[in-house]
């Protein structure tokens, strides 16, 4: 039985697409691995900042100055969870406001 295996990315695809963009030691039909280090994919300090332009930028979020550290980009999977979390507050600021 030839099964396809089910798409278990953890994210959108937005997310995705932004990420393959600044990850410059990954191959474009390599699988991102969300507990993967981003610093092991790529990411450097001046690439942690154009990153976060364009995900703000492409998935409508403001990420605030202190979520800008190494934990928060530490790997895709923290990330990713991080900007989950503030789409969500942002979205029942907007629905309270």
């Amino acid at each position: 039985m030839n099964q396809e295996p089910a798409d278990t990315t953890p994210w959108s695809g937005a997310f995705e697409e932004v990420l393959r963009e600044h990850l410059r030691f990954l191959d474009a039909a390599e699988a991102i691995d969300p507990d993967v280090t981003l610093i092991a994919l790529g990411i450097d300090s001046f690439t942690v900042l154009v990153l976060l332009a364009a995900i703000e930028d492409r998935l409508n979020v403001v990420v605030p100055d202190e979520m800008v550290n190494f934990e928060v980009f530490a790997t895709s999977r923290t990330l990713w969870n991080a900007i989950v979390g503030l789409k969500k507050q942002q979205h029942e600021a907007r629905a309270d406001g």
